[in-house]
């Protein structure tokens, strides 16, 4: 016998298997071109220099919970019992991917969603794509320090710094140089404190994802410009 959470989660998704065009918000809707959503934001950003990546980033952010929201979306429930947040993103370029996953709010543990049909070469081609993101995000994860040593090419890098800062004149491996046009990391650190408001807080009261990615890009941004 499964509990009544387990039920109600399951029932959340309703397993219809859909499309990646098939939301639940427009029935007519189509995924858009990102090719042509890159181009003409180019266009847009080349023409001026006051745009704020930061906001950028967390409406994409928004726009990622409404699009996972619509694919787990039953019209027999009233409100959706899943939680829904930004795993994380892999890169931020003008080209970023959200990785999103849905969750039990009363345990965290992870909850059913509808599965996903690609639907012609196109769509099966983005939904590849994601499987080889997956796929190189576990690579990623088992190649952590944490698991296992530092590859040759890491150990040259490192390797390389310790003997760019290394004090020719002493014997003693505390004395450090500091490169030409370098900063110290030590000295170079930025720090932010952040009060999040109502507005800035997702649907359970907790602060939003797209929220603290655009701190950290505007934080990282300061930073560059006042150390780069």
């Amino acid at each position: 016998m499964f509990s009544p959470r387990f039920q109600l989660l399951r029932s959340a998704a309703s397993l219809t298997t859909r499309s990646l065009c098939s939301g639940g918000v427009s029935k007519h809707g189509r995924a858009p071109d990102m090719v042509e959503v890159r181009n003409r934001l180019r266009e847009i950003v080349g023409a001026s220099t006051n745009w704020r990546f930061g906001r950028i980033l967390e409406d994409l952010d928004s726009l990622a919970v409404l699009i996972s929201y619509s694919h787990t979306y039953n019209p027999a429930l009233k409100k959706s019992p899943l939680s829904i947040v930004t795993a994380l993103v892999d890169k931020i370029v003008l080209d970023a991917t959200f990785v999103m996953v849905a969750r039990d709010p009363e345990n965290k543990r992870a909850a059913f969603v509808n599965p996903l049909k690609p639907d012609g070469p196109e769509e099966e081609n983005i939904f590849q794509q994601g499987e080889d993101n997956k796929f190189r995000r576990v690579e990623l994860s088992t190649a952590s320090l944490l698991k296992v040593a530092p590859t040759d090419e890491e150990r040259k890098i490192v390797h390389g710094l310790f003997l760019n800062t290394l004090d020719t004149q002493t014997v003693s491996f505390s004395s450090r140089v500091l490169p030409p046009n370098s900063v110290w990391m030590e000295n170079a650190k930025l720090k932010g404190l952040e009060i999040c408001h109502p507005q800035e807080r997702n649907i359970f009261n907790r602060i939003f994802g797209g929220f603290l990615m655009r701190k950290a890009y505007e934080l990282g941004w300061a930073n560059a410009c006042s150390f780069g």
